[in-house]
């Protein structure tokens, strides 16, 4: 039987959390320049099929499982008028996030709540979860997925981003060859050159370059995987960036349609010299009680 070399659970809770707390991600110098980006609404670009929800009108609350910063959070209650609680272990990142939101005045909309995604238990079922970027970082993402899952509402809707098994390898291996011949600061001026759209704050900038090439520890799925998750906690898939949020009508073909995501990273990031990180969403909405 094959030996499970994975790290222990506490040891990789241990290393993320240092690592953030020393700069948590899409961190900006500053409260006010948070505030700025935050108030041009980067949901309604990033994530057309969140934003179409969470301005249907169905949607009345909202948890947020590794809200970091607190800019979706605050961005939901900016600019939806949704009460959104965001839970986050790292208290850096919380300390901006309440810092944001007194200063927008939302604070009547949100909470936050300094927790272990694993531990946190709430008495509140809420019309929205969401965890973008965030379950890949942990020990388990399917094991963190079903906790998190209990506190939807019924007929609530999941809203997950995770990295992208076949999107994602060829812009790691570019970045750890750079690594290993040239060293980090090599690395940061490839990655500065591909992420153009951050330049004018080089914390900002920083923040991610460390969250999407030097992370202590990260994991990758598939489309496949996320609809396995859903069956299986009663979800049907709604839509995903897959197909860039298209209308589903068999997902045998979805899933063919991922494995050419690796195609897709070599010719933007060695080609193009284009960002591809490897990044997927999918929205699930519960259809069993």
């Amino acid at each position: 039987m094959p030996q499970d070399h994975s790290p222990p659970p506490q040891k990789v809770q241990q290393q993320v959390q240092a690592f953030y707390e020393e700069m948590p991600f899409n961190f900006y110098t500053s409260t006010e320049k948070t505030c700025k980006q935050l108030q041009n609404n980067p949901i309604e670009n990033m994530y057309p099929d969140l934003h179409e929800l969470l301005s249907s009108g169905h949607i009345k609350s909202v948890l947020d499982c590794g809200c970091g910063a607190g800019w979706l959070v605050n961005s939901i209650a900016y600019h939806y008028g949704i009460k959104a609680t965001g839970i986050d272990m790292t208290g850096t990142a919380l300390a901006r996030a309440k810092e944001v939101s007194e200063q927008l005045g939302l604070t009547a909309h949100t909470r936050f709540i300094q927790t272990n995604l694993f531990e946190h238990q709430d008495n509140e079922r809420y019309d929205l979860i969401t965890s973008i970027g965030v379950l890949h970082h942990t020990h388990d993402a399917m094991s963190a997925f079903k906790h998190l899952q209990q506190f939807n509402s019924d007929e609530g809707f999941f809203y997950l981003g995770l990295y992208h098994h076949y999107g994602r390898k060829v812009f790691l291996d570019m970045f750890r060859e750079i690594i290993k011949n040239e060293g980090e600061t090599a690395a940061r001026e490839v990655y500065r050159k591909l992420d153009g759209t951050r330049l004018k704050d080089d914390q900002h900038l920083e923040s991610w370059f460390r969250d999407q090439v030097i992370h202590p520890h990260e994991t990758q799925h598939t489309l496949e995987e996320v609809i396995s998750w859903f069956d299986e906690a009663g979800y049907s898939l709604l839509t995903t960036s897959i197909n860039e949020f298209d209308e589903i009508n068999e997902q045998a073909i979805l899933i063919e349609q991922e494995k050419t995501f690796a195609a897709i990273s070599h010719q933007a990031n060695v080609v193009e010299e284009r960002y591809f990180p490897g990044f997927f969403t999918a929205l699930g909405v519960k259809t069993s009680a």
